[in-house]
């Protein structure tokens, strides 16, 4: 007969709770205590780490310590394993390495009235995955710039009621990954909180919108897809705006879109932050509205030859700092604008009816344009000279002439003549039979006008004398006092 003893093992089995995965923020340390039941009251428990980023160890009473390194990011994979000698259980999870989330552009610090204004933040992040604290299990994003989340509710309770054995059957079907270079087109699929969650690769779905993905879950499984909520888009890094001009709007993605109102002039204000769960990071930015210089004066559209034609141009622009420069694009020669905006030209003879200039203003940010257009014009002149005597009861005639150097029609007006006299407007034309009791000097003033309120005077005398022929007894004297006067007239006039 042989005796022998048998030792009966009960396996070990790890106790401790763990979630799959988890998350330590860059600085910080990991402690967890592997805490393992074992019947057997002699057994002796030993920890392994099979599977551990470098630096992290295991004590000899299961206590696994990690701090990582500054150049440690992302995803880690821990295999523990404990063993009495003769069986072993395992434990595995993930720890998410997060570092601190920053902006590394700056808003554009000008815009305008009008003139929308837009503006998306660029993130840098040293991690290339994400760990999402709004799930009870995030999942795993290797990659947050090719990653996107959609959510819908399902309202079909059939549907609903049984969406877990859909996703199981999926993933089945389609295997997912995480990896954005496997070109699937979901990398995660799971419910959280009464609604499906959809992880997707951004560049497989760039031409798709949110309803195309999600439909494509429920058409790859041959089902007709249920009715649903609208599929709400989640952005991982959430942005949150904390002071802003009113209008003033953010989107998801961090996007700034605001179009200043007349109102919103000078510097405006608005500061917002980026969170990606742990960290925060926050932009305060200053943007200096122009109000663009707009010309509110209108010139004069006539000059004259030989004569300053003037315009001082008047501008508005509410900004309080503005500098108003001023330039002339195109002007005729001789025309000269100050740098206080005074627009200053004596056109010539040769620069007679229309002209144009062309004025641009701007306070180095915007500018306004005005283009006028000016009638340059010449005094009408008189060509013809009216004799200066005439005999009482003898019909007495004047022609008048005169030219235009414009070369448009002129008009003529009587303003003083004799007694009797009459003068035809149309043709230009005086006739007068002086009455004896007109003997002597009469005076006579015809205006000549041009169609641009430009006139000339033309004043003379006609001296009227006794007609000879009437009788003879004062011939002699009359005769003497008509040479004495043309002896006068011929003296002026040479």
């Amino acid at each position: 007969m042989r005796s022998f003893t048998v030792y009966v093992n009960k396996k070990p089995r790890i106790t401790s709770q763990l979630p799959p995965r988890d998350v330590i923020q860059i600085g910080e340390t990991f402690n967890f205590v592997v805490k393992v039941e074992d019947e057997n009251p002699d057994a002796v428990i030993s920890y392994k780490l099979l599977d551990a980023p470098g630096g992290a160890t295991i004590t000899t009473r299961g206590e696994i310590v990690w701090k990582p390194s500054f150049d440690q990011v992302d995803w880690y994979d821990f295999l523990v394993e404990v063993s009495d000698g003769y069986d072993t259980d395992k434990l595995s999870f993930a720890l998410f390495v997060n570092h601190p989330v920053s902006i590394e552009t700056t808003a554009p610090a000008r815009t305008a009235i009008g003139q929308q204004y837009s503006y998306t933040p660029r993130i840098v992040d040293n991690n290339k995955g994400f760990f999402i604290t709004d799930y009870t299990l995030s999942p795993r994003i290797t990659d947050w710039k090719q990653t996107g989340i959609v959510e819908i509710r399902i309202l079909e309770d059939a549907i609903r009621n049984n969406i877990g054995r859909y996703i199981e059957r999926y993933r089945k079907s389609f295997p997912l990954s995480p990896d954005p270079s496997s070109k699937a087109l979901f990398q995660d699929i799971f419910e959280d909180s009464g609604k499906v969650v959809f992880v997707y690769n951004t560049a497989v779905a760039q031409s798709m919108d949110l309803t195309q993905i999600v439909n494509t879950f429920f058409k790859n499984l041959n089902m007709t897809p249920p009715t649903y909520t609208t599929p709400a888009r989640r952005y991982l890094y959430k942005f949150s705006l904390k002071e802003a001009p009113q209008g003033l709007q953010m989107a998801g993605d961090g996007t700034i879109v605001w179009t200043p109102t007349s109102k919103q002039y000078d510097f405006q204000s608005f500061s917002y932050t980026v969170t990606d769960g742990f960290f925060l990071a926050e932009e305060h930015a200053q943007v200096y509205v122009n109000f663009p210089p707009k010309i509110i004066s209108r010139p004069d559209t006539s000059a004259f030859v030989n004569t300053l034609w003037q315009y001082e141009v008047k501008v508005s622009d509410l900004n309080t700092d503005s500098q108003i420069r001023y330039e002339l694009l195109k002007a005729p020669e001789g025309m000269v604008i100050s740098p206080q905006g005074v627009i200053t030209w004596r056109p010539t003879d040769l620069q007679l009816n229309n002209q144009s200039f062309t004025l641009r203003v701007t306070d180095g940010m915007a500018q306004d344009v005005q283009r006028g257009r000016l009638f340059v014009n010449a005094k009408p002149r008189i060509l013809s000279v009216p004799k200066p005597v005439a005999m009482a009861d003898i019909k007495y005639e004047y022609q008048l002439e005169a030219e235009d150097p414009n070369n448009e029609p002129l008009t003529y007006r009587a303003v003083r003549l004799p007694k009797n006299a009459n003068f035809d407007a149309a043709t230009g034309l005086l006739t007068w039979t002086p009455r004896k009791n007109q003997k002597g000097v009469n005076e006579v003033v015809i205006e000549v006008r041009d169609p641009h309120g430009w006139n000339v005077l033309q004043e003379f005398q006609v001296h009227v004398f006794h007609n000879p022929s009437s009788g003879r007894l004062n011939f002699l004297r009359d005769t003497i006092s008509l040479l004495a006067l043309i002896g006068v007239i011929y003296l002026v006039v040479k």
